[in-house]
């Protein structure tokens, strides 16, 4: 594992290098701050917990294990086990770094990409076997059962809810084709706005990173107030921008996360109506607005 980890690093140095300096995307550390704007701090915080229960517990069981064996064991078989918990606690801070650091992955990357979590089952067995050992039927039943559990909470992350724990924000063949639409067609002095569907993930995935990065336009620098600061039947903005509404933000924000009121069905029915808006696309999944400067 460690000599795939060195060959891993040296393959992809030049690309890490760049997200670390040059890339101006935000870091996974800003996404996460905009998610959690985006549909408050209660939403966000039950969306991580459904996503990261199975490593939690995991990560829980290995710290004592580390620390049981640290202070009450001294056999050199026992010890061993300690370089995996060395390994572990150094590879979580590293990934920890990376979070604040990185611009190369969103947060629910790194809860699914966490190369850690293979670090821990040798740990986690330890601490059941010395259950076991020590005769501690309700321990060992506990731990298994918690272990059993956490093969349950894994469906919250690796496949995605049906609109009803947290949204489904996997693309669509409409999505993609009405984005190469407006990423062709867009004039380029014109920024762009959305609420929770940036257009810079579909240029990445059409067009490839380098044309994102020349493309200053479709960075995501205006974030969007609850049912879109409505002012005299207007939206304030800063510039003329093209507004990206997609059902996955309709579904999101009525069904998903309505309790946090950020935005209704209405508003997204009077947002046709408003003076400064003018619908340019419409697909049935996703909208294309043009808002422009009032006054």
């Amino acid at each position: 594992m460690v000599y795939f980890t060195i060959y891993y690093i040296e393959r992809c140095k030049g690309s890490n290098f760049t997200n670390f300096r040059f890339n101006r995307d935000p870091s996974t550390a800003s996404k996460a701050e905009y998610y959690v704007q985006q549909i408050g701090i209660t939403a966000a915080l039950q969306s991580f917990f459904l996503m990261t229960t199975d490593e939690i517990l995991y990560y829980i069981f290995s710290l004592v294990t580390i620390f049981t064996i640290i202070l009450r064991y001294r056999h050199n078989d026992e010890k061993k086990l300690l370089s995996i918990g060395a390994c572990l606690i150094i590879g979580s801070l590293f990934i920890l770094m990376l979070f604040f650091a990185s611009k190369s992955h969103t947060p629910e990357r790194y809860i699914n990409l966490n190369p850690n979590m293979m670090l821990t089952p040798p740990l986690v067995g330890f601490i059941i076997y010395k259950f076991s050992q020590s005769k501690k039927q309700m321990m060992t039943l506990l731990v298994i059962g918690l272990i059993i559990f956490s093969l349950f909470t894994t469906i919250f992350s690796l496949y995605q809810s049906p609109l009803i724990f947290r949204s489904n924000d996997q693309i669509s063949t409409n999505e993609v084709i009405s984005m190469n639409w407006l990423l062709s067609k867009k004039n380029t002095i014109f920024g762009t706005m959305d609420i929770m569907t940036p257009v810079f993930r579909y240029s990445d995935l059409i067009f490839g990173k380098n044309f994102s990065l020349e493309r200053k336009d479709l960075y995501r620098d205006f974030n969007m107030p609850n049912h879109f600061g409505v002012s005299n039947e207007t939206i304030p903005i800063n510039k003329d921008r093209y507004m990206v509404i997609t059902e996955y933000d309709v579904k999101s924000y009525t069904e998903v996360w309505k309790d946090i009121h950020k935005f209704e069905k209405e508003d997204f029915v009077k947002i046709n109506y408003f003076k400064n808006v003018n619908k340019i696309y419409d697909s049935k999944e996703v909208n294309f607005y043009l808002i422009e400067i009032v006054g």
